[in-house]
C-alpha cells in the first residue's frame, strides 16, 4: 500500500463495496492500537479522487481499528 497508494486504490476501486469493506476490516482490525495505522489513514485519505473508496475506508477505520469482534 505504502509504495504506490494510487495503484492500490485503483485496485481497491475495482472491487465491490462489500469486498472493499472486508479488505479494510482486515487492514485495520487487530487486538491493539497500532499508531502507524493513523499515519496510514492520513496518507490514504490525502490522495486525489476515490471519494467513495475513501469513505468506505474511513467507515472501516472507525468501526474496526484496534478491535476484535470476540473481545468487545
Amino acid at each position: 500500500m505504502g509504495k504506490n497508494v494510487q495503484r492500490a486504490f485503483t485496485l481497491i476501486a475495482a472491487e465491490s463495496e462489500t469486498r472493499q469493506i472486508l479488505f479494510w476490516q482486515a487492514y485495520w482490525q487487530g487486538p491493539a492500537l497500532n499508531i502507524s495505522q493513523q499515519q496510514d489513514f492520513f496518507l490514504y485519505n490525502s490522495i486525489a479522487n476515490y471519494k467513495k473508496e475513501k469513505q468506505i475506508m474511513k467507515d472501516a477505520y472507525q468501526h474496526f481499528r484496534a478491535k476484535v469482534p470476540i473481545k468487545d
